[in-house]
């Protein structure tokens, strides 16, 4: 035996930031180099496109060496903090562009009208491969109000269905 093979650095590594990963894999085929690729979010690079990689443009590998290369999954969906919007300005903003939410409104006798009370999934959290289908935002409507023109002169079942229905959205009512 002679020992180990020692492989000459020959192969000079192309500029591939910002380029497709198809030609990254092109490259990589033909000078039989080795790709892990690591997918990674970037505000700045599209989707499919190189981040970076773990060997300088210009420096040299040898046949069968590793290139670690990021690649971009595109611009990253985080979930808002929607305390920071009420009732009024939540449909207005664009900041909410792309988030999936649902606007729940409920009755709340401590937190004033058109003001935030919850929302099911945490401030930060990141959107992807269908963690999250919609993101509950609840918004108070104030205390129930019960006007008399809509029990008075009404059937049993019409009081019936109004109270079931104010309750639904957290009236409490007996």
């Amino acid at each position: 035996s002679k020992g180990e093979e020692k492989k000459e650095k020959t192969i000079e590594v192309p500029v591939f930031s910002g380029e497709d990963l198809s030609k990254v894999t092109e490259w990589a085929t033909k000078n039989e180099v080795k790709i892990v690729q690591n997918d990674e979010y970037s505000g700045t690079i599209e989707m499919g496109k190189v981040i970076s990689k773990s060997v300088a443009a210009k420096e040299k590998v040898a046949k069968g060496d590793e290139l670690t290369i990021a690649v971009s999954k595109g611009k990253a969906q985080i979930v808002p903090n929607f305390s920071a919007y009420n009732l009024h300005t939540i449909n207005e903003t664009g900041a909410t562009e792309g988030i999936p939410y649902l606007v729940v409104e409920r009755y709340s006798a401590g937190v004033p009208y058109g003001q935030f009370i919850s929302q099911d999934v945490a401030p930060g959290v990141i959107i992807e491969d269908g963690n999250v289908e919609n993101v509950v935002v609840t918004y108070s409507i104030g205390k129930p109000y019960i006007n008399r023109s809509d029990v008075i002169y009404k059937t049993e079942k019409d009081i019936r269905d109004y109270f079931y229905e104010i309750n639904q959205k957290g009236a409490s009512i007996t």
